[in-house]
Parts: C-alpha cells; sequence; structure tokens
C-alpha cells in the first residue's frame, strides 16, 4: 500500500515538473542566465533592413550581416550594441580577454567597411 502512495507522489510529481518545464520561456536567457536581447533599436549597418535577436546571433533579416553580442569573451550590454550598429563604433571597453596570451585587454570597437568587428586600441603606438 506504501508503494502504491509513493508510486502516485511521484507520477504527480513528474506531471508537475514536466508542465512547469514546458511552461519556461527560455528565448530571452542566455548560458550564464543573464537575459539578452528581445529587440534592437538599431537596423543593419549594411542595408538599413531589420535585424532578428537570438540568444546568441544578431542577424539582418534582408542581407548576409551577423553579429555575434559575445566579443572575446565579454559580452556587450544592450546599450554598447545599439552604439556599435547606429555609431559604427563604441566607446572603449574593458573585459575583454585574448585568447593568444590569456589577459584581459581593453578597447573601442568599430564596424569596419565591409561591416566586419575590429578592435581600436587606445594604447601608445608600438615601436618598429
Amino acid at each position: 500500500m506504501y508503494k502504491r502512495q509513493v508510486d502516485a507522489a511521484l507520477d504527480e510529481l513528474e506531471a508537475f515538473i514536466a508542465d512547469q518545464v514546458k511552461n519556461i520561456d527560455l528565448g530571452n536567457v542566455q548560458g550564464d542566465g543573464k537575459p539578452v536581447l528581445d529587440s534592437l533599436n538599431a537596423q543593419c549597418p549594411m542595408c538599413g533592413s531589420e535585424l532578428a535577436v537570438t540568444p546568441r546571433v544578431i542577424g539582418c533579416r534582408a542581407c548576409a550581416f551577423k553579429f555575434y553580442p559575445e566579443v572575446s569573451g565579454k559580452m556587450l550590454s544592450p546599450g554598447q550594441i545599439e552604439a556599435l550598429l547606429t555609431n559604427g563604433k563604441t566607446g572603449v571597453l574593458k573585459g575583454f580577454h585574448s585568447k593568444k596570451t590569456g589577459k584581459s585587454f581593453e578597447a573601442a570597437l568599430k564596424l569596419n567597411h565591409e561591416a566586419k568587428l575590429e578592435f581600436v586600441y587606445s594604447g601608445k603606438p608600438k615601436r618598429a
């Protein structure tokens, strides 16, 4: 009799959990649980069309432009992304991590003439 009560309770719990999981909206959550953009106040820098926003990539609905909001280990904020897409550049940002050296660095970001992302370093020029 006890086993039947336990089995019934487990079945009820399983149904409850399945219902709760089914109702979770993961559309605006990225891997570390931080919300990402639902929409942008910016258009495609290449063609001016509407941008599609997903947790890991922002892409144009009309052309081949795409942009990853995580750059060198740093997740860009919505404001930084909008500045980059509307102005073509950001201010100096901290928190990037070099894959080669493993060190942190700071730089501004800009979109070049092909709408590709580039770092703009503000340090002193290197001597030859």
